[in-house]
């Protein structure tokens, strides 16, 4: 939510925003921007592929992923591909169980979607291209020009040579 609360605070939606890579912040923080408002968002990927199968392991999205994932419309999509974990249990260095919250009290205080990266990935990507974000894959940003400068003017070098004004 955080996100959102940042962006939804700028004035100028007319500004381009460029986001340096397409992992679960890149694709995520991508999305709130269009919820926002911004109109030009472009997410450069160095990857061919912003989807990605066996990206990695296994994930837990607590309350507060859920209430940012509901808040770019994207919570749906990942019940879809994900379970509600169906009640947690403490352990000590040994294994051994220290307890358990009550099944109630699991889901609905603190419900736990599980799902797998590449799963996740999968699902905000279709999100962005839902919403319009634009891609450009395959490359990586360079450089940052024009920060701190007095003349508004920023650009983007990519590892290409292309520049993204």
């Amino acid at each position: 939510n955080s996100f959102c609360t940042l962006l939804e605070r700028r004035s100028d939606m007319h500004q381009r925003i460029v986001v340096a890579g397409g992992g679960i912040g890149g694709l995520h923080f991508a999305a709130a921007a269009k919820q926002a408002g911004f109109r030009d968002v472009t997410v450069v990927e160095r990857d061919p592929d912003v989807v990605r199968t066996n990206a990695g392991g296994g994930l837990g999205l607590w309350p507060p992923s859920l209430a940012c994932a509901h808040r770019i419309g994207a919570l749906p999509a990942l019940e879809a591909a994900g379970q509600y974990m169906p009640a947690a249990q403490y352990l000590d260095a040994t294994g051994a169980s220290l307890g358990r919250p009550s099944a109630t009290f699991a889901t609905s205080k603190f419900p736990v979607l599980c799902l797998g990266r590449d799963r996740l990935l999968a699902a905000l990507h279709e999100r962005c291209v839902a919403m319009g974000v634009n891609f450009i894959t395959g490359t990586a940003i360079d450089d940052v020009r024009g920060v701190g400068g007095d003349s508004g003017s920023r650009s983007v070098a990519l590892s290409t040579g292309a520049e993204l004004p």
